[in-house]
């Protein structure tokens, strides 16, 4: 699975992810209504970074999910160069970043590898990064709307409550004599 190019260490990660959040167009003391020129702007700054982004994806190594430690010191990191550039983790970027492949090839990897460790691992790895997302919004740092966009779309919450049915052994069995008595009192119209 190796190519031409090694793979990011940290403070490569790092200053790839501070040029990605300052080509993106991070400024901290900017307003949130932006201009349509700034978005524009924006726009095709993004536009140009996928597009060397997908450039650059032929040379890059892949992880192989089968040296477990080399799965945790890529994912370690990576973390460490999103609190290097001040970066939220995201399961793309550690996909993108620390394992050189795309969001989709691990999200299948997990699928059809549950029991190996480096998915029980991955795993424990999403819902730290979950729970990073949930405390930024909590505390302000974040987005509440696109941390809630990003954790029902890839950290499995939910914003309902399943109440499970009854089991048939738990029904109360009524006649029909019993159920019209106590249902007497409800006016029909």
């Amino acid at each position: 699975m190796s190519k031409s190019r090694p793979m990011l260490d940290v403070d490569d990660m790092t200053e790839a992810l501070t040029e990605k959040k300052n080509r993106n167009g991070y400024n901290s003391k900017m307003y949130k209504a932006q201009s349509d020129e700034h978005k524009a702007e924006q726009l095709s700054k993004l536009v140009a970074k996928a597009t060397t982004g997908l450039n650059n994806y032929q040379s890059r190594v892949t992880i192989d999910f089968a040296d477990i430690e080399s799965v945790k010191q890529r994912t370690e990191a990576y973390l460490t160069a999103c609190g290097n550039s001040g970066t939220f983790p995201t399961m793309q970027g550690l996909a993108v970043y620390g394992y050189g492949m795309s969001r989709q090839y691990l999200n299948s990897y997990l699928a059809n590898n549950p029991s190996t460790s480096a998915t029980k691992y991955i795993n424990m790895v999403r819902d730290a990064i979950a729970d990073i997302t949930v405390n930024s919004a909590l505390f302000n740092n974040a987005d509440a709307t696109m941390s809630i966009f990003v954790l029902k779309n890839n950290h499995s919450f939910t914003d309902h409550i399943e109440i499970p049915p009854m089991q048939a052994e738990e029904q109360p069995k009524l006649s029909a004599v019993e159920i019209a008595e106590k249902y007497k009192d409800i006016p029909m119209d």
